[in-house]
């Protein structure tokens, strides 16, 4: 082991060892590197700027052996992120950032609550902060909230934060920090840069599990880590370093602040302090991460040894976990469910023409379905479907107009014969294959469509008849891009530059309708040329291109007025830029 800079040094340093600081053979053929703890993707909503592959192909450039993903109140990216690692060849850490609700959210879990009681819903606290009414619960002006991390050991670890989120966005109004974690959490690790949040977990049973986040990328995390030092010092708390990662370039800090300004409903320009990532929010290199950390060897070492400990989580994916229910009489799904699709084959097509031919088709149908382990689940919508009729079918609607079973599993004369179908597949010529067959590598669905005004009455009631905690909701995610945000021109064009005025570097949109030779140049007021950006062909499609001020010799250019200009196509498209220093 190396001196006083070792990542993999487990204790603290002597007073001799400490005169000599340097790094041994040993550790430099090891070929060192740091691993990032506190890291957001797009999935912490109004604020986090890369993708999940994005951020894990950064972290293996970097040569990190590991990557954190801890989005804020959130777990959407985690199995995308598991699966990444694996793909690129690291280890994935799985984690969570969690704050406390806002006020927001907690008026709107009380209106829900108050709804189903009948009672009235109480006023938010006089004085409230209107930002904080906002019913939201995404990364958008998270850093003026009380932050945790947690990151699983396991896959224990890993149920355990499902467990956690999923009271984090149900119960807002009875959520705190303080009774949660009263409660142990073995299989979690708990990183936090408060030091009132530290004030409070060290008397819980999580303490052994506890560090205290020392970030530097600004004045204002500077000023913070020292806080919480002091207080991790006074209650013999060990540190661990992060950078609080939101995007993985300084060019990328104005998407972030157009993201949060987007989650705030305000603007860039009214953006107050601490509603955005400090500029070097990024994913810092090994090297940058020693040299923002140069008296606190330990706190890199703990970051290590936690990524070590949290790294090597295994989860049972690609197995699907089929429903099994309880039949009466004792019967097995397997065999309730062949009698009731016998007894519906009588009654449709029993003496008659097609009987033969249906009978051959359910017997093959039920063969397949017995193999691939579904009588559970076609047993559990029939049951939808049932309780549909009998609770829905009033007013001017007949029972069975309560909802339809559509898409390919129409095609199954099982669904037909036990009355979740009112379509003869054999009348149809529909093929059951399409539906589920031994080779399809997905499980098969079927889609039950309610009116826009029963929707919620059939998940309470699927809710209450298998448990809660045995039913999901899902959603699809849609992410911004920027050929969704700037409609392309019908000739090359320069959109405008942010920020603008700028001091240190500034990003230039380049809008191409199609594939063109480009020619992107900076001249001065004398129309010299200082810096050419880009001289090259580029297909269709929205840059981003980042100038950082300087010439072509690297030298940092004057404070003034430049022009950047764009030849393609036979197009000319100018902007103006103003450099301040």
């Amino acid at each position: 082991m190396c001196g006083f800079f070792c990542l993999r040094r487990r204790n603290p340093l002597t007073r001799s060892q400490r005169r000599s600081i340097h790094l041994c053979r040993q550790c430099e053929d090891e070929n060192m590197s740091f691993v990032h703890l506190h890291s957001h993707s797009s999935f912490s909503f109004h604020a986090g700027v890369p993708s999940v592959p994005e951020f894990v192909g950064r972290a293996m450039d970097l040569g990190m052996p590991a990557a954190a993903l801890t989005d804020t109140d959130r777990m959407s990216g985690l199995i995308l992120h598991y699966e990444e690692c694996r793909r690129q060849g690291i280890r994935p850490i799985l984690g969570v950032e969690l704050t406390e609700p806002r006020m927001g959210e907690v008026l709107a879990a009380r209106m829900r609550r108050c709804a189903g009681e009948g009672a009235v819903v109480p006023a938010p606290p006089t004085g409230t902060d209107p930002a904080e009414l906002a019913p939201r619960a995404d990364g958008a002006g998270s850093h003026r909230r009380e932050r945790l991390v947690l990151l699983a050991r396991n896959a224990q670890g890993y149920a355990d934060l499902c467990d956690i989120i999923t009271e984090r966005h149900l119960s807002a109004d009875t959520f705190l920090f303080e009774s949660l974690f009263q409660r142990e959490w073995p299989d979690l690790v708990l990183i936090t840069s408060s030091p009132g949040l530290l004030g409070s977990l060290v008397s819980t049973p999580n303490r052994p599990n506890l560090f205290a986040e020392l970030v530097n990328n600004s004045t204002a995390t500077r000023r913070r880590s020292r806080e919480v030092e002091a207080v991790a010092t006074a209650l013999q708390i060990p540190l661990v370093a992060t950078n609080d990662s939101y995007f993985l370039e300084r060019g990328d800090w104005a998407t972030h602040q157009v993201l949060t300004a987007i989650g705030l409903n305000s603007t860039t320009s009214r953006l107050r302090e601490g509603e955005c990532a400090a500029p070097g929010a990024t994913l810092r290199t090994t090297d940058e991460m020693a040299a923002a950390f140069p008296s606190h060897p330990q706190a890199l070492a703990n970051a290590e040894r936690i990524a070590e400990e949290c790294g090597s989580i295994e989860l049972a994916l690609g197995e699907w976990i089929m429903p099994r229910i309880d039949v009466p009489g004792g019967e097995t799904p397997e065999g309730h469910l062949a009698q009731l699709a016998w007894a519906g084959l009588e009654r449709h097509y029993g003496g008659g023409p097609n009987y033969t031919k249906a009978r051959n088709i359910q017997q093959m149908e039920l063969a397949t379905i017995e193999k691939l382990g579904y009588p559970s689940y076609f047993l559990i919508v029939k049951e939808i479907r049932d309780w549909a009729n009998t609770r829905l079918g009033t007013g001017y609607r007949r029972p069975t107009d309560c909802t339809i079973l559509r898409g390919s599993a129409a095609n199954s004369i099982t669904f037909y014969n036990i009355g979740v179908s009112d379509l003869d597949p054999i009348r149809y010529d529909l093929y059951f294959q399409r539906f589920l067959n031994e080779d399809r590598a997905s499980p098969p669905d079927a889609d039950l469509d309610f009116g826009w005004d029963e929707r919620d009455e059939v998940q309470k009631f699927i809710a209450e008849r298998w448990g809660q905690e045995r039913v999901a909701v899902t959603c699809t995610t849609n992410h911004f891009r920027e050929r969704a945000a700037v409609l392309l021109p019908n000739r090359p064009l320069l959109l405008q530059p942010y920020p603008n005025p700028f001091n240190a570097e500034t990003v230039i949109l380049l809008a191409l309708p199609a594939p063109a030779s480009v020619e992107l140049v900076v001249h001065n007021l004398l129309g010299q040329v200082i810096r050419v950006l880009r001289s090259q062909s580029m297909p269709a499609g929205v840059h981003r291109i980042l100038w950082n001020g300087r010439d072509e010799d690297g030298r940092v250019a004057h404070s003034g007025v430049y022009f950047v200009v764009l030849d393609a196509a036979g197009q000319r498209s100018v902007q103006r830029l103003l450099l301040v220093h």
